[in-house]
């Protein structure tokens, strides 16, 4: 997919996005309009509707502008749901919450050359992305019209990537020559971020639409890549291993480091789009 394409996919996105921010607050607005013509609030649990309260649980499906983005940016593979949470009051005001992501790759190569041939052996590839989110949030207010609430994350998790890749050469010497290469890198993940949101229950239904808006950090570290090289090349053997910033299987020239320690820091503010689906006791 060319570039062309993945920014065409982008900016359909974002005119999606803003139907579905106009599509919601009309809804939201319809929903107030019509509580408050009866200027009073709906006080019914969630059995009979509306807004949840001490013992109910939900899910929620809260996507990111950025992580919407990351779904057609073709450096990043698809890593599972953006932010699929579960969600559960233990009293009227205060909501725990609990998210995963988890995402595994692997592909195995294992094979033995034919007299008088050269080619791959051995190749090996294991991706996993890997995200836990627990969370709480407080709402302000027991009324269903328009629920304000804030609350804090502290995701963590781990990015791992192990290749073996194995090149052989029969026929050449009476020891089969070789070229083998091991990399890994094993980050670890870990942060947290602070939110406040607003939503407001659809009618007569379990269901809420909302925004939340946010400030994140996150700390990725160990981030550099482990090599372990090994050759034979005309009788003569080598061996060595080294640390560097880039994976060396996509990038031409690297620069090789005998101890490498790489992290990385980011933070800022993101908005969220959240549904969320209530269920009975």
């Amino acid at each position: 997919m060319n570039q062309q394409i993945i920014n065409q996919i982008k900016v359909n996105m974002k005119k999606l996005i803003c139907i579905f921010l106009l599509l919601a607050f009309s809804g939201i607005s319809l929903s107030l309009q019509a509580q408050l013509s009866e200027r009073e609030d709906n006080p019914s649990v969630l059995k009979v509707g509306t807004r949840p309260v001490q013992g109910n649980f939900g899910l929620l499906f809260g996507p990111s502008f950025v992580e919407l983005e990351d779904f057609f940016d073709k450096n990043i593979h698809f890593r599972g749901l953006p932010l699929l949470k579960f969600k559960y009051y233990l009293t009227d005001y205060f909501e725990v919450r609990l998210g995963m992501q988890n995402y595994r790759r692997s592909k195995s190569f294992d094979g033995t050359l034919a007299s008088n041939n050269q080619g791959y052996t051995i190749d090996n590839e294991f991706k996993s992305f890997f995200r836990f989110t627990p969370g709480v949030a407080y709402h302000f207010s027991h009324k269903n019209i328009l629920n304000v609430y804030v609350g804090g994350e502290i995701p963590f998790g781990s990015d791992k990537y192990r290749v073996n890749s194995r090149y052989e050469m029969t026929g050449t010497t009476a020891n089969r020559d070789f070229m083998e290469t091991n990399i890994t890198k094993s980050t670890s993940v870990y942060g947290y971020s602070f939110f406040v949101g607003m939503q407001a229950f659809i009618a007569d239904l379990p269901m809420a639409i909302g925004l939340e808006y946010g400030l994140a950090r996150l700390v990725n570290s160990n981030l550099q890549y482990e090599v372990d090289y090994s050759e034979r090349i005309d009788g003569r053997s080598e061996s060595f291993n080294y640390f560097t910033t880039r994976n060396p299987l996509d990038y031409y020239y690297i620069v090789e480091y005998s101890d490498l320690k790489y992290s990385k820091f980011e933070s800022g503010a993101n908005l969220r789009l959240t549904f969320s689906y209530y269920f009975m006791k």
